[in-house]
């Protein structure tokens, strides 16, 4: 009597979830599909025509290399073509509006058709910033403690290749000497007018003694604080340097930096790592031994929202490098930007706008020593992508001129390159005497058979660096979003041997 009494009930809730779950697979929305490199045009063909005869978007990338396709499907379409032996990948298309916001605290703020007070910007902005949220800090280099179970692995990032793609750097700095490991001194020769210098390989130069190869010393830097001799968070790490070669106009003793690089400066540059991605794979499976790297790019070209075909031609240009990278599974760090007071969004830059739950590109935001949110770096809010917060302040560093100097503040581009140094030297930790501090990292960044997984590290990152602090603000609070109180998780001196605090 008793069965009888719960049968219909249950029977009637198991019905609605049967329903519900039908009616939410039978919804329709964009992805784009990617195929793997070398699958023919005619497989191509083939599959969208029997998919939908062909009436979503398709590409045929250079040589007939790779295809994609965008169309609206479901997602029980998308996992049963993740399936098939000649895809790469499936993942929703378009901007990140149909990312869902990781904290009901960061949900999207109503836009009002009339203007908001004073208080009620305030209690939003605080709302809507990452104060509740654990950061990656600097917090001094420090040695490895006496207490064994926190002892650092002695790698420190050996074997692991970084490509850092920047303005230009000074391949002779002692920061970034050899000693035992590999460095690839590369650039993209840009095509300029006769009055513009630019490298490619060596110096195109009417001008030597006037052209200076890495203008600003960025590029310097940044190699300096991923993979550099002292400085770098990654010290054994191979460095493949890429020039992104940015155009100078001759004026002064200097010259003037162009701030954009070309379409097909970017395409070369990716052409260029891809190439010796696919190499040193062969070499690993020739040899043995797995492939394992990181490319880290300090700042990419933004959207221009009134020409929307350039607009285009960037966004599949930096989809498919992603897109490439994961197939070796490599991630990819960039900086998210240092505008956030003038406006400037997440989605304003490529591929900070491409990031998103499940692919491998990894923007950085900045916080300061003490973890409190970096006065220019864009607020985590509506639109986040921001996968981590690392420190850019008051670091130990390279001045404009190479020198050494202490307590210099920056921007998100050393976040990004700090993190990426860290994530090599995660890569790099022999499996088979893993420390207990890494033994959660290790299980999440490779695959069951050893390979790096780069969704995997993207998802460790956030996973260590996005943790709860409910210690609240208090409605009205008279603070700046970057004055807020912030927990400091110090991710970057686990990467180097310090327990994890918080």
């Amino acid at each position: 009597m008793r069965c009888g009494i719960f049968a219909q009930p249950c029977l009637l809730v198991f019905l609605l979830l049967c329903l519900s779950g039908a009616i939410a697979d039978t919804s329709e929305k964009p992805y784009l599909i990617r195929t793997k490199s070398s699958t023919p045009v005619s497989t191509f063909d083939a599959f969208i025509q029997e998919l939908d005869e062909g009436q979503g978007k398709p590409e045929i990338f250079p040589d007939g290399e790779y295809q994609s396709y965008q169309t609206n499907l479901t997602e029980s379409q998308a996992e049963e073509i993740r399936q098939k032996d000649f895809i790469l990948l499936v993942f929703p298309a378009g901007i990140a509006n149909e990312v869902k916001p990781r904290d009901p605290q960061q949900g999207a703020v109503n836009d009002t058709s009339e203007a908001p007070s004073e208080g009620s910007r305030l209690e939003r902005r605080q709302r809507h910033t990452p104060r509740q949220l654990q950061f990656v800090s600097w917090n001094g280099l420090g040695e490895a403690p006496d207490d064994l179970r926190y002892r650092r692995d002695s790698s420190d990032g050996a074997g692991v290749p970084i490509f850092v793609i920047d303005s230009g750097f000074n391949i002779h700095h002692p920061e970034l000497a050899r000693h035992g490991r590999r460095v690839f001194p590369w650039a993209v020769p840009e095509t300029a007018m006769p009055s513009q210098m630019r490298i490619g390989g060596r110096i195109w130069d009417r001008l030597p003694q006037q052209f200076d190869t890495d203008y600003e010393g960025h590029g310097t830097k940044m190699a300096a604080l991923a993979a550099g001799t002292t400085l770098g968070a990654a010290r054994f790490a191979d460095l493949h340097l890429i020039k992104a070669s940015v155009d100078y106009d001759y004026q002064g003793n200097r010259g003037t930096r162009q701030a954009r690089t070309s379409y097909e400066t970017w395409r070369l540059v990716f052409r260029y790592i891809v190439h010796v991605l696919r190499a040193q794979a062969q070499n690993a499976r020739m040899n043995g031994f797995t492939l394992k790297a990181i490319v880290s790019i300090s700042g990419d070209r933004d959207r221009v929202d009134d020409d929307e075909q350039t607009d285009r031609a960037y966004w599949s240009l930096f989809q498919d490098f992603a897109a490439d990278l994961n197939e070796y599974g490599v991630p990819l760090v960039v900086a998210a930007g240092n505008d956030g007071l003038e406006g400037r969004t997440l989605d304003d830059s490529f591929l900070t706008a491409l990031s998103r739950p499940g692919n491998n590109i990894i923007p950085i935001g900045g916080v300061q020593a003490d973890g409190t949110l970096w006065i220019q770096t864009t607020p985590d809010g509506r639109r986040s992508r921001i996968s981590a917060y690392t420190v850019c302040t008051d670091l130990d560093t390279l001045d404009d001129h190479g020198r050494y100097i202490s307590h210099y503040d920056s921007g998100t581009s050393p976040a990004a390159a700090i993190t990426s140094g860290m994530l090599a030297t995660w890569l790099s930790i022999d499996l088979c005497n893993v420390p207990p501090v890494f033994q959660d990292v290790v299980g999440r960044i490779f695959d069951r058979y050893g390979n790096p997984n780069a969704v995997g590290i993207k998802n460790q990152l956030e996973r260590v660096s996005y943790q709860k602090n409910h210690r609240k603000v208090p409605r009205g609070t008279p603070r700046l979003p970057y004055e807020l109180p912030l927990r400091v998780n110090s991710i970057y001196n686990w990467a180097r041997g310090r327990p994890v605090t918080g």
